[in-house]
């Protein structure tokens, strides 16, 4: 007794199962049915939600062609949702007009099969019907026959307009920009260099140029005391070759110059109060303006 109730239990769930629905929604949208010309698009939307296991079969929608000497279909789009007990589709079958009546034409979209299966052998599947609309000529026929009126007329040439007012405003546009780039190059690039120009050692070297030319018999002693007025100004206090540690901490841009500006000293020393030794090489103004021409190059920062 037992066994049976069990059997008939199986068998009811059995055909209760296989009365469900296998289709649980299918929807298709239509869309307008007139307003069409050669190049429009032609969109059937379809809508279809299946229980599981049953999902569609991609391969058997139709393949995107030629579909006659009025329509094309173009593409075909699937857009797949699986939820927890069905299975949901969006499909695209979207067709192309490629060719132009010469009056108001009716077409029609083919019918479509929609088939779904469970992956084993059982398969279902629904219909999307023919669906008929009108295309239009891109030019309609002779409204009358009186001249002028039915053949196609060239293009309206565009309205000419003065565009001397334009002009002059671009130029004093054009000008106020090109005074304002000139003073903002002043500003940051000319003044600094002429400031740079007329450092401490630019007079310097300037001076003791001059002095060469004027020729003279004190010309190196001349060369010292422009070098020594030149490297105060640069320290801002007098200074001396003790002090050259000092300088050159604060100054490090000059440090490479260091050798030679104790050799000066020394030659400085020698010849205005008669101390210690001088380097042969450095008795002379060609030297002398070697090394002003260094510091100097130091000071615009070109070396």
């Amino acid at each position: 007794m037992g066994r049976a109730f069990v059997l008939l239990s199986l068998l009811l769930a059995a055909a209760l199962a296989r009365a469900e629905p296998v289709i649980v929604r299918f929807q298709v949208d239509v869309p307008r049915a007139f307003g069409y010309v050669i190049g429009d698009l032609v969109e059937r939307r379809v809508t279809a939600e299946v229980a599981k296991p049953y999902r569609l079969r991609e391969e058997a929608l139709p393949e995107p062609g030629r579909l006659g000497p009025w329509l094309e279909l173009r593409r075909v789009e699937v857009k797949e949702r699986r939820g927890f007990t069905t299975n949901r589709y969006e499909i695209g079958l979207i067709y192309q007009v490629f060719n132009s009546p010469e009056g108001l034409k009716v077409l029609s979209l083919p019918t479509v099969q929609i088939e779904f299966t469970d992956g084993a052998q059982r398969s279902v599947a629904r219909e999307v019907p023919a669906w008929a609309f009108t295309v239009a000529p891109v030019v309609p026929g002779e409204p009358v026959v009186l001249q002028g009126l039915g053949e196609m007329r060239p293009d309206v040439a565009p309205r000419m307009i003065a565009t001397g007012p334009y002009w002059g405003r671009l130029a004093l546009y054009g000008a106020g920009i090109v005074a304002i780039l000139l003073y903002l190059a002043y500003a940051y690039i000319g003044l600094p260099f002429v400031a740079r120009s007329n450092g401490p050692f630019a007079r310097a070297y300037r001076d003791i140029r001059a002095s060469l030319r004027r020729g003279g018999t004190d010309t190196l002693h001349v060369a010292l005391r422009r070098i020594h007025r030149a490297l105060d100004e640069t320290a801002g206090a007098t200074m001396f070759g003790e002090r050259l540690g000092e300088f050159f901490a604060r100054h490090p841009r000059y440090a490479d110059l260091r050798d030679d500006t104790e050799r000066f000293f020394r030659l400085s020393q020698h010849e205005f109060f008669g101390v210690g030794a001088a380097a042969p090489e450095t008795r002379s103004v060609a030297w002398l303006l070697a090394f002003c021409r260094d510091w100097r190059d130091r000071e615009r920062g070109v070396a």
